[in-house]
């Protein structure tokens, strides 16, 4: 009996210990926060588009031996000190599936509505979506691998 005991004490106080942790850790809990980089290109694109991002844990660029993730910060930092910019690109090729790239694409179209006439497209593995506004373009391209989810604003159409 005692034994019997013990056994489900241990295992209601392993259960509460990983509960807590996937809450604070991103795993099941709704309240994990967002990576740093993902974080600072959302406000980037919020200041240029007006658009706002979901809010997804775990979606970040994986740094490589080019110094790729420090370089795309630096621009997101100044894009945000300068108050947005129409010139500027930003990629994710960590914590990127079809879901993440959807729901971008939902949060872009209620804002900037329907497509340009060309998008959207399914070429060589990748969905491409492009949206035209005044001046400037937003378009966003998703490997559908889910390697990489790319972001894009700039002045003018895009190329068809």
């Amino acid at each position: 009996m005692k034994k019997r005991t013990a056994f489900v004490i241990t295992t209601l106080a392993l259960c509460l210990v990983l509960a807590v942790s996937c809450n604070e850790n991103g795993g099941l809990g709704e309240s994990a926060e967002m990576t740093e980089f993902y974080s600072t290109a959302r406000e980037a694109f919020r200041l240029s588009t007006k658009v706002s991002l979901p809010e997804f844990p775990g979606v970040s660029l994986k740094d490589d031996p080019a110094g790729t993730y420090e370089a795309e910060m630096d621009v997101l930092k100044e894009v945000i000190k300068t108050s947005g910019s129409h010139s500027f690109q930003f990629d994710f090729n960590e914590g990127v599936s079809y879901d993440v790239y959807s729901q971008c694409v939902v949060s872009i179209a209620e804002v900037f509505g329907q497509e340009h006439p060309d998008y959207p497209k399914d070429r060589d593995g990748y969905l491409l979506n492009c949206w035209f506004e005044g001046s400037y373009s937003v378009m966003i391209s998703y490997r559908k691998d889910n390697s990489i989810l790319s972001f894009m604003v700039f002045e003018g159409y895009p190329a068809s």
